[in-house]
């Protein structure tokens, strides 16, 4: 009996990873489509650590994607930046349940809360927000 599901058509998009056993084998289990300057990703599987981390880490290499701060954040803790044109101002957030020292890999910070230079290190309180402000990058 031939099998008539249609999630094994790839429509165009690029094969990257296939099912190698049971009954999905042969099919696609990740894949690619192109659509302008753009790419869409379709994962068809529950895939296990470390497969996720290195994913997304190739997409943000391939992507072109800095790091607001040049340095390696704990998990639970994130950088956003905004600019005015002159200064970026980063939110830190930390959302790890444990205070926190976030390394600032010797960039010039003003914590905006206390007016304070930071350029080594600042410490995050459990679910603590430290906002930071420095000259736009690449400028000096």
């Amino acid at each position: 009996m031939q099998n008539s599901c249609k999630f094994n058509h790839t429509e165009g998009a690029e094969v990257l990873a296939e099912y190698r056993e049971d009954f999905y084998a042969g099919r696609p289990a990740l894949t690619v489509n192109a659509f302008g300057k753009g790419k869409a990703y379709y994962l068809a599987a529950r895939a296990k650590e470390p497969f996720y981390a290195d994913f997304y880490g190739q997409l943000i290499q391939e992507a072109g994607v800095s790091r607001v701060i040049d340095t390696e954040l704990p998990s639970g803790v994130t950088a956003q930046m905004h600019t005015d044109g002159e200064n970026d101002y980063v939110f830190l957030l930390n959302f790890s349940g444990q205070a926190l020292e976030i390394g600032l890999a010797g960039q010039a910070f003003t914590d905006l809360f206390s007016g304070r230079a930071e350029q080594a290190a600042v410490h995050l309180d459990v679910h603590g927000l430290r906002l930071l402000k420095r000259a736009k990058a690449g400028r000096s």
